[in-house]
């Protein structure tokens, strides 16, 4: 993604109404739904790191459901608000594509809705 686009991406997602609607946000795509019914014995015991995290919406189905929480957003203001949502849990402001973790560090990664987009 070019600078100009991956700026003008980022200030979209930093806005008050783009916050507002992702806290907001807690429903589960189907196929999410299924996928995480599927593996929920085997991500009991896991370290996830969750990409694209925005205000939380997985993180309502998941957080509480694994050994290790982390949620990632490269939006300062999605992080705080996941933060003030789920102050029990890690989030980190951090970019997809320029991760500040270990290779081996997590069990699972989930990117999932718009988080490629």
């Amino acid at each position: 993604m070019s600078e100009r686009l991956d700026e003008k991406n980022k200030a979209v997602f930093d806005t008050a109404d783009a916050v507002r609607f992702y806290v907001r946000a807690s429903e589960l795509q189907p196929a999410e739904r299924t996928i995480f019914e599927i593996h929920r014995a085997q991500l009991a015991d896991a370290a996830l790191l969750d990409l694209g995290v925005g205000g939380g919406r997985t993180t309502v189905h998941l957080g509480s459901n694994v050994r290790r929480y982390v949620g990632v957003d490269y939006s300062p203001k999605m992080v705080a608000a996941a933060e003030r949502r789920f102050p029990n849990l890690k989030f980190v402001e951090a970019d997809a594509r320029k991760l500040p973790f270990t290779n081996a560090e997590f069990d699972a990664v989930l990117f999932s809705y718009n988080g490629i987009d």
